[in-house]
């Protein structure tokens, strides 16, 4: 596999696990809380959405700054997952952030080598 194939394997990987990313939030604030509160989940979804066309383009910058914004749900994640009653499914959700991080940090060396 040469590095345009393995930069849109890891993209399309990334797109999916983006994807899962946004609905999981989305469950995390409708189903799994005690409680809605739709500006919480507006300031943890809004900035994902802002690298979302760049994504859709194949931009490595896209993939570098979704890689800086995913870590601040990876530590909500993991402090989540050691405070309240939802351990796995909180812990799922650090893996699948863990998964996105990593793929979208191999599309973007992938992507810049091709």
């Amino acid at each position: 596999m040469d590095n345009p194939q393995k930069s849109r394997l890891a993209w399309q990987l990334s797109l999916m696990f983006y994807f899962a990313l946004l609905i999981m939030l989305v469950i995390d604030h409708a189903l799994v809380r005690t409680h809605f509160f739709l500006p919480v989940l507006l300031i943890q979804t809004i900035p994902l959405l802002f690298v979302l066309p760049g994504l859709l383009q194949q931009n490595a910058r896209s993939g570098i700054w979704l890689c800086f914004m995913i870590l601040f749900h990876f530590l909500s994640a993991i402090s989540n997952a050691f405070v309240t009653m939802h351990t796995a499914f909180y812990t799922s959700m650090a893996v699948l952030v863990l998964a996105l991080f990593t793929t979208s940090l191999l599309f973007v060396r992938w992507k810049t080598r091709s």
